[in-house]
């Protein structure tokens, strides 16, 4: 019996290490994609209308529940703004991701706007002290 509760808690044991090794890894995997997303939606903020902050701001909400339908509307979004899907998939790591793995893509997204709400929200602030 007590070989048998061994047993069991190195299984445990085994299983807990191994979830936190493919956390990490997964981990790994998701930062550059979010670092890319967040820093070309600095970059690409220059580009953008107070009505286009104004919308996006809007759409903030609805960021956590993106899917590759709202992508599609996205992506073409930032292909008028002059971002190319080649534009963005810049690094050549996260390009791999995010041709082959929808949640990177909706990652990088809902990062890029992040980024460019980040501006927009310290342009608000400057605004507020300037008034």
């Amino acid at each position: 019996m007590a070989t048998q509760q061994q047993d069991r808690t190195q299984q445990i044991a085994t299983g807990d290490y191994l979830v936190a090794t493919l956390q990490e890894q997964k981990q790994s995997l998701i930062n550059p994609i979010h670092q890319a997303g967040y820093e070309l939606g600095l970059r690409t903020a220059s580009s953008l209308s107070h009505q286009d902050f104004q919308h996006l701001e809007q759409v903030r909400p609805l960021a956590a529940a993106f899917d590759e339908e709202a992508l599609k509307y996205l992506w073409n979004y930032l292909e008028t703004k002059g971002c190319s899907r080649e534009t963005c998939a810049c690094d050549q790591d996260c390009a791999q991701l995010l041709a082959v793995r929808g949640e990177s893509r909706v990652l990088f997204c809902q990062s890029w706007l992040d980024g460019v709400l980040h501006v927009w929200d310290l342009i608000k602030a400057q605004m507020e002290i300037d008034s």
